[in-house]
């Protein structure tokens, strides 16, 4: 999981969305209301898919953002949110504690963790791999 996650309001433009993005090498921001609370997501995807059929950045993000926000708990295991990202053929989660958006959880991040071997992951498990340090690693 990246730790934190970029919010911007639904009144913020496309463009906005697209230099945060581009900004902070993420591929998806969080949507907040009024009260600041997170109510959706947009991704790259969202983006260029909009750009597609519309050829503008200047629509509000409210326009856009995916209704059904997809959260997981910090504490559930990361299998059981890799078969939840499977299930809902998406590349992110949003990450929380309680109601407080902590992080986003991405497949690209899985992946890499993989490949730099900090992450091994079984047949419906996961475990994080300790540091190795000291003479010969």
């Amino acid at each position: 999981m990246r730790p934190g996650a970029q919010e911007l309001p639904g009144s913020a433009l496309v463009a906005d969305a697209l230099r945060v993005m581009q900004g902070a090498e993420i591929g998806l921001v969080v949507i907040a209301d009024d009260a600041g609370r997170p109510v959706g997501v947009v991704s790259k995807t969202d983006v260029l898919s909009h750009v597609a059929a519309h050829g503008s950045l200047e629509a509000p993000l409210s326009s856009i953002v995916s209704r059904s926000l997809l959260t997981v708990a910090a504490d559930r295991p990361l299998a059981a949110a890799l078969r939840e990202m499977a299930d809902e053929g998406v590349h992110h989660l949003v990450v929380r504690e309680r109601d407080r958006v902590v992080g986003v959880l991405g497949a690209w991040d899985v992946v890499r963790a993989v490949a730099e071997g900090r992450l091994e992951l079984a047949r419906g498990d996961a475990k994080i791999v300790p540091s190795r340090s000291g003479p010969g690693t």
